[in-house]
């Protein structure tokens, strides 16, 4: 895979640029002896750059290079953007961040400068608005490029449910995406809003105390507990006197402080650990499993994986086993009604009532999506389908998923594209290639 990952990187780009009628429908960009070639969807070459890299695409543009500097053309090889900067990100929100002189600027999707190469740095855009830093203090900026919070913060984290956290002389406060304080800054930390709330912190002479703060700022949960996680699924993990339990976005404790280890929820369940052991309880506080086993995953499609006695395992949210602990690897998680599973070194694939559909003969399988999976078989890459059916068989280097219809795949050093039917679109006769996104 390391190969495949490689030839992502190497794509090339122009010098000269033809195009005729068939450049509309380029799909993919691929380079093939120090050039690089437009296909279709067929294959079909089409027009012939001489960049010396290039990019992803997003939203129809992708950034090149060309002596040392960058970019940007869009999907038929026009170039939008001459190469005279350092580096261009990819587009957000129909603008880009340039850099000149080790400065940051954004460009929009004419290659218009709407903010000159002025900032230390720009984030990307996010909801209309990004996160600017000027001599080492933090701001924000819209797509106009007007600074709607001057660059006064010490710092300002991502957005997260339309509020940021700021930081100032070492205290913590919100503000949202108009600038506006929201919290002032009298918080020693306040992490990030997640469904409504946000944990917030204050040191004390003795320790630091957690509560919680809705998004006008008002403590629903006073500054008392020892820790307190973000909200998940309506509820929080609190801990006091070194035990945990939950709190709901009313601030109140539906489940006391009593278990040595609690997670979130997941699928309306969650592990407690006692005595090293674990166990699953409901949203009521209702124990379903006992603390018996070693280690219980999180439920997944109504199964959880279980560990006793160094074997893995499989039970239901009645906490039946319905795939004994034999197994010597950890299973993973079901995907698609289905679970790779290990046995003697080798790797095979169970359905939901436990049983082996697909024999041990691959060193490795990958987790199945949209009905295939990815499978090493001797060193080499295949793809096999539900019915353990090897759609493209295990004789390449290496294989990658480019989207939902086609597969990047590798051998002798040279790229391919095949079809998830198994047909061979693209031979490897490519050094790489980057599909076209819109």
């Amino acid at each position: 895979m390391k190969k495949i990952i490689l030839f992502l990187l190497l794509m090339i780009a122009s010098l000269s640029y033809s195009q005729n009628k068939d450049t509309k429908e380029i799909a993919f960009y691929a380079l093939k002896k120090d050039k690089l070639i437009g296909l279709t969807k067929e294959g079909k070459e089409v027009i012939f750059l001489n960049y010396t890299n290039i990019g992803y695409f997003s939203e129809g543009l992708a950034e090149v290079r060309k002596n040392g500097k960058s970019g940007v053309i869009n999907k038929e090889g026009k170039q939008i953007v001459p190469c005279i900067y350092e580096g261009i990100s990819v587009f957000s929100e129909e603008l880009a961040v340039v850099q000149k002189n080790g400065r940051d600027g954004i460009i929009n999707k004419e290659g218009k400068e709407i903010v000159p190469c002025v900032y230390d740095r720009i984030s990307d855009f996010s909801g209309g608005s990004a996160i600017v830093v000027k001599n080492w203090e933090y701001g924000l900026i819209n797509k106009e490029g007007k600074e709607i919070v001057p660059c006064t913060y010490d710092r300002i984290n991502d957005f997260s449910e339309g509020l940021a956290v700021v930081e100032e002389n070492g205290k913590y406060g919100v503000i949202n995406k108009e600038g506006k304080q929201i919290v002032p800054c009298i918080y020693d930390s306040i992490e990030s809003f997640s469904e409504g709330f946000a944990a917030v912190m204050k040191r004390e002479e003795y320790g630091s105390k957690y509560g919680v703060i809705n998004k006008d700022g008002k403590e629903i949960v006073p500054c008392t507990y020892y820790w307190i996680n973000s909200f998940s699924r309506g509820f929080a993990i609190v801990e006091e006197n070194g035990k945990q339990g939950y709190i709901n976005n009313e601030g109140k404790e539906v489940i006391p402080c009593t278990y040595d280890r609690i997670s979130s929820f997941s699928e309306e369940f969650a592990i407690i650990e006692e005595n090293d052991k674990q166990g699953i309880i409901n949203k009521e506080g209702k124990e379903i499993i006992p603390c018996v086993y070693d280690q219980i995953s999180d439920f997944s499609e109504g199964l959880a994986i279980v560990k006793k006695n160094e074997k893995f395992g499989v039970i239901n949210t009645e906490g039946k086993e319905i795939v004994p602990c034999i197994y010597d690897y950890w299973i993973r998680d079901f995907s698609e009604g289905l679970a790779i599973v290990q046995k003697n070194e080798k790797f095979g694939v169970i359905n939901k009532e436990g049983k082996e559909i697909i024999p041990y003969n691959y060193n490795w399988i990958y987790d199945f999506s949209e009905g295939l999976a990815i499978v090493i078989k001797n060193e080499k890459y295949g793809i096999i389908n539900k019915d353990g059916k090897e759609i493209i068989p295990c004789v390449y280097d290496g294989i990658s998923n480019l989207s939902k219809e086609i597969v990047l795949v590798a051998k002798n050093e040279k790229v391919g594209i095949f079809n998830k039917e198994g047909k061979e679109i693209i031979p490897c006769i490519y050094d790489g290639i980057v599909e076209f996104i819109p």
